[in-house]
């Protein structure tokens, strides 16, 4: 079908860009990176940053939900064909955590 054709191709490059970047390490997706090479692999901007840290301390996300956040921040990034990680990243990566139910 032609629309799972354009989903196809979205999707290409940012794989390509991940490949290049996860070469030289075991993992070669976002999702799959350790907390370490998150910090040494991933360029986040400052105001990326202290949204995150601000976001994630008013939610009181643990460590792990921190680091999720950055990866599908990441995947985001990567899907719009941009080096840094930005504030707008780091926001809808938020949306994207599911709801606690009350």
């Amino acid at each position: 079908r032609e629309e799972d054709q354009g989903v196809k191709t979205q999707i290409i490059e940012p794989r390509k860009i991940q490949k290049i970047r996860y070469s030289k390490i075991e993992p070669s997706k976002n999702a799959s990176l350790q907390a370490s090479q998150i910090k040494s692999l991933l360029s986040i901007t400052d105001r990326a940053k202290q949204t995150l840290n601000k976001a994630s301390e008013k939610l009181e996300l643990s460590n792990r939900g921190y680091l999720k956040v950055i990866k599908i921040a990441q995947t985001i990034t990567d899907l719009d064909q941009r080096s840094k990680i930005n504030e707008e990243d780091i926001l809808e990566a938020f949306q994207y955590r599911p709801k606690l139910k009350s």
